[in-house]
């Protein structure tokens, strides 16, 4: 049973001083922490909270976008960050 400020994937702490708390984001009525948000990029397999979705929904972080094809992003992904 989770309690409240707990992470509703790993059930870990997110309350404030847990060092979850910062980064944690509302989810089905309780909170989720930043390591269950993290998604892995398919280009260098790393975890990363800072990705881009490629228009074949792919996850690419920050590190590896330079290294794409431009194409592959929609076109004005850029001018709305």
């Amino acid at each position: 049973m989770l309690k409240p400020n707990d992470c509703i994937e790993c059930g870990e702490d997110t309350s404030f001083g847990s060092g979850r708390f910062v980064n944690r984001i509302p989810a089905d009525d309780n909170y989720m922490c930043p390591e269950c948000q993290m998604v892995e990029c398919n280009m260098c397999y790393k975890k990363t909270l800072e990705y881009h979705v490629t228009l074949d929904g792919e996850w690419i972080c920050e590190d590896c976008k330079p290294k794409c094809n431009p194409n592959r992003f929609e076109e004005n992904e850029d001018e709305s960050n």
